[in-house]
């Protein structure tokens, strides 16, 4: 039963000095807000209220590197690996909700989960036109220009979860765009669904951000809100690692931070989850960071992506 269950579609970006890492390029990383040379995983998760887990990750390869088979075969990438968007990386498994960063785009992602009949609530950029259908009030647009022409009663305070120093409330606004018949797009499915936009604008300094969104009628803007903010819990797990010791691992001056999530045993990586926010917390060390590292089996593959760093050595 996948009910109130949501995947978290999350791009890790690695930045590179090199060309001859897997899948390494100049292309358009978020965490850097630009484009850089680096390496991109999409990391893969389920969140609910019972509580959150990574389940699957996989290395991006860009086009530049999946239309040159001699730059495929010299990074030992499998024959068989094609190009695939992001979105198409993280699809696949059973979800009620997605959500996503703007990174992935909505035209094609939108309709196949709208084929599918699953909600989601993605991130678009400030620039992202929408427009109202009959029926709805008058609202046509860039995503900036209609939320600065929204009246004050429109927005509302809501916490999109808990955080580190209690509820993460921001100011929300949402705007209902068109209705539509579910089977318009998955054939014999019944009911209504809603297109809209949802505003968030950060309490201190009024930054904003953008999501369009695919719902049942009927859906409260406090269920949009605490679908979208529920990116943040696996998002907290890269924080927490970046703050974390550092293990040698190998040879030739590799070393990964902690726990290394691009282990073969999907098994261990939720064990990660649980185990490394106690460690960090109860200020047990490297010691007891190290003797737990060494507790997971590291199985390497080409085209999965370690959570390393290489430093000098």
């Amino acid at each position: 039963d996948v009910t109130g269950v949501q995947t978290c579609a999350l791009p890790i970006c690695f930045l590179k000095q090199g060309k001859a890492s897997c899948g390494v390029g100049r292309q358009y990383t978020g965490s850097a807000g630009k484009i850089a040379n680096c390496q991109i995983g999409v990391f893969a998760a389920y969140v609910s209220r019972h509580g959150h887990a990574f389940i699957d990750r996989q290395l991006y390869l860009p086009k530049d590197w999946t239309s040159r088979p001699e730059r495929l075969a010299a990074a030992h990438v499998p024959a068989e690996i094609g190009f695939a968007t992001k979105p198409q990386i993280a699809a696949g498994v059973p979800f009620a909700w997605v959500t996503g960063d703007s990174v992935y785009g909505v035209g094609a992602l939108e309709m196949r989960l709208r084929r599918a009949g699953k909600g989601y609530v993605l991130g678009v950029n400030a620039d992202s036109q929408f427009n109202s259908w009959v029926g709805k009030p008058a609202v046509a647009g860039t995503a900036a220009a209609i939320a600065q022409g929204l009246d004050a009663s429109a927005w509302q305070r809501l916490s999109a979860g808990a955080g580190t120093k209690g509820p993460r409330f921001y100011d929300w606004a949402y705007l209902e765009l068109a209705d539509l018949e579910a089977d318009e797009y998955r054939s014999g499915a019944v009911g209504v669904w809603t297109r809209g936009l949802l505003v968030r604008r950060n309490v201190a300094d009024g930054e904003q951000a953008y999501f369009t969104t695919w719902c049942p009628a009927g859906t409260g803007v406090e269920t949009l809100v605490a679908v979208e903010g529920q990116r943040w819990s696996v998002e907290v797990v890269f924080t927490q690692m970046t703050k974390a010791d550092v293990l040698a691992l190998g040879t030739g001056g590799q070393h990964v931070a902690d726990f290394d999530l691009g282990l073969g045993d999907d098994d261990a990586v939720d064990e990660q989850q649980h185990e490394l926010a106690p460690l960090l917390e109860a200020g047990r060390g490297q010691a007891a960071l190290h003797a737990c590292a060494e507790g997971l089996e590291r199985r390497r593959h080409p085209c999965e992506l370690l959570l390393a760093r290489c430093i000098a050595a």
